[in-house]
């Protein structure tokens, strides 16, 4: 089974994850805590990851296990670690967007 989540985030809002299971949408403070739930949530089963941040669009696919980092903690700071991982998450597609074959091919 391949599962879908979507991310999304307002500057001064904090990051709703939807397409669990059991919920309709659940809120955390960090990109990364979102994530980290979202692996659990399907238990690392493949799964294509919609991230939606300020507008910015983002898909990533992760294969059976989650093998790939889609974003990393950047130390103190709200808004820019926000916005660091969200570079993060974009610069992951960009390297590896030959593999999203799901994906409409004019997204990118």
């Amino acid at each position: 089974m391949s599962w879908r989540f979507q991310i999304r985030h307002e500057i001064g809002g904090p990051w709703s994850l939807s397409g669990l299971a059991d919920r309709q949408s659940v809120e955390f403070d960090e990109l990364g805590a979102s994530l980290a739930h979202a692996k659990r949530e399907c238990a690392a089963a493949p799964a294509l990851i919609e991230v939606i941040c300020d507008g910015v669009y983002v898909a990533a696919y992760q294969s059976e296990g989650w093998p790939h980092a889609l974003c990393r903690s950047a130390g103190s700071g709200g808004q820019r670690r926000r916005h660091l991982a969200l570079r993060l998450v974009v610069g992951w597609v960009s390297r590896h967007r030959w593999r999203l074959k799901t994906l409409p091919a004019g997204l990118f």
